[in-house]
């Protein structure tokens, strides 16, 4: 279960910790444009290879967020075990749409700052959970 959690978690390459004074959607949401500048800047993505790269995280990002939902009222084994299916669906294709709007280059150095985002995702999970 925690295992499952912590993948939908990397999926959404968003570090979505809620802040104090923002509802958690909006602090994601805030998170989400922050990446895609990152990206755009790092990568030296055009302004609608940008619309087009956010339009796409915020679609995977509403499907995970309600696959997150589903799993937490998942019981069986099945059931879990077709949602994770769902999820790597959700991303996978969200892969493919990002690749047929980045170039061959831009997509290898995105991967590369998408390992770094699930990177920073798994040492805030770990130090949120004191390991």
């Amino acid at each position: 279960m925690k295992n499952t959690l912590i993948v939908l978690l990397l999926s959404f390459t968003i570090y979505g910790a809620s802040g104090a004074e923002k509802p958690a959607a909006e602090t994601s949401r805030d998170e989400l444009s922050a990446r895609v500048q990152e990206a755009k800047e790092k990568i030296g993505m055009s302004e609608e290879q940008a619309a087009k790269f956010k339009e796409i995280l915020e679609k995977r990002f509403e499907a995970l967020k309600a696959l997150a939902g589903r799993r937490e009222r998942a019981s069986g084994f099945r059931e879990k075990r077709k949602l994770r299916a769902e999820y790597r669906s959700i991303t996978k294709n969200s892969d493919k749409e990002i690749a047929k709007v980045l170039d061959d280059k831009q997509y290898k150095e995105f991967k590369k700052i998408q390992t770094g985002w699930q990177k920073e995702m798994r040492d805030g999970i770990k130090g949120r959970r004191g390991n």
